[in-house]
């Protein structure tokens, strides 16, 4: 949903199949994502209230293009709030619970 068709969606047939980067994620975008069985809305903390509900309408005509597991997992992702399964689709995410360790 980054991009700009009727419905506000943007495709991006570059990043398909790519593990993409953490910081591309802006928290006044609202993307989804399309993983196979996997589909994910996720909202930035500032993303317009506005665009919240089409963003969910057009991340649920994603997860209707095409058959999926009864398995499957279609979710809204808030900012701030991942969790793992989504957090691991991204080749340099942040690890907000790594343990900084100083020398002295």
């Amino acid at each position: 949903c980054d991009q700009h068709d009727s419905r506000g969606v943007q495709d991006l047939p570059e990043l398909s199949g790519k593990r993409l980067k953490h910081s591309r994620l802006k928290d006044a975008n609202i993307y989804c994502f399309d993983y196979g069985p996997e589909v994910y809305v996720w909202i930035g903390r500032t993303a317009d209230r506005g665009a919240r509900k089409n963003a969910m309408i057009a991340g649920r005509q994603i997860w209707d293009s095409k058959p999926r597991p009864s398995w499957g997992i279609f979710q809204r992702i808030a900012g701030g709030l991942e969790h793992s399964l989504f957090r691991e689709k991204f080749k340099d995410w942040p690890d907000v619970n790594a343990l900084n360790v100083l020398t002295v």
